[in-house]
């Protein structure tokens, strides 16, 4: 995304890293197409998450933190990985869990493109609809 001048300089400065690339704003799709695997570290208990669902459509596993509604759409160890909120010990023991064992990966990956489906406008607006015809 995009961070006030003053904060991107402040993050600049203090995470210098070859590791770590400042993209600014990138289209989403372009962005997920060249990834492997989603990071969010959230430590707000976010309602939904609406970045796991855009991940799961190009089979990209999640590894999440274990609160709010990340913990309802990360299914653990099927969809993606889930750690103690904070914990950077624990987020780098899932992350070199599921980059280190190819099997698992693919599995994973797998489990999240057939997941994303469930979030489907259709799946929905039908879970819907069904749902409403059982009380009318």
């Amino acid at each position: 995304g995009e961070g006030t001048p003053k904060y991107e300089k402040y993050l600049k400065t203090r995470y210098l890293n070859d590791n770590i690339s400042f993209l600014g704003y990138v289209d989403k799709n372009k962005f997920l197409k060249n990834i492997d695997l989603l990071v969010v570290p959230s430590i707000w208990e976010e309602p939904f998450g609406r970045t796991v669902i855009e991940a799961y459509q190009y089979g990209i596993p999640v590894i999440a933190s274990n609160i709010g509604g990340l913990k309802e759409i990360v299914s653990h160890d099927s969809t993606g990985m889930l750690f103690k909120a904070g914990d950077s010990e624990d987020l780098l023991s899932k992350v070199n869990l599921v980059l280190n064992d190819e099997r698992r990966y693919v599995r994973l990956a797998k489990s999240a493109k057939s997941n994303s489906e469930e979030f489907e406008t259709n799946t929905h607006l039908s879970k819907h609809l069904n749902l409403y015809k059982e009380f009318v």
